[in-house]
């Protein structure tokens, strides 16, 4: 079990690095906390300026297999006008996996995207 919090910006991790699931006969729901980090200029991060967000989840084959779009404005600061500014934010994701491989989570904050592997194996297959 991943756990993640975050108050003032300050992130509280259990589990990060975690990238394997062995789960029971498929199908089978998986889920799991992120944290992203966002840095970029203060002007940047206004409280009254929306930016559109998403996150994918792609099965072993590519095939886009959980979705949810939508928009986020966050206020946030620098400790000095020539500092990047950046907030940790917290995130649950969740999917059902209908097969055994290597999934994709993509997040995409603007015109930045990145994406890292998420391992699926039944018990019977991780010894």
């Amino acid at each position: 079990m991943q756990y993640v919090e975050v108050h003032n910006n300050l992130a509280t991790i259990v589990g990060a690095g975690v990238d394997t699931f062995t789960v029971g006969p498929l199908p089978q729901p998986v889920g799991l906390m992120v944290a992203i980090r966002l840095v970029g200029l203060a002007e940047e991060f206004t409280a009254d300026q929306e930016r559109p967000m998403a996150n994918r989840i792609r099965d072993p084959g590519g095939n886009t297999i959980a979705e949810a779009q939508g928009t986020f404005a966050i206020a946030a600061e620098s400790a000095r006008p020539d500092f990047l500014a950046g907030v940790t934010m917290p995130l649950g994701l969740a999917f059902n996996a209908t097969e055994e491989g290597t999934y994709a989570v993509e997040f995409e904050f603007g015109d930045q995207t990145t994406m890292f592997p998420l391992h699926v194996v039944t018990a019977d297959q991780a010894a």
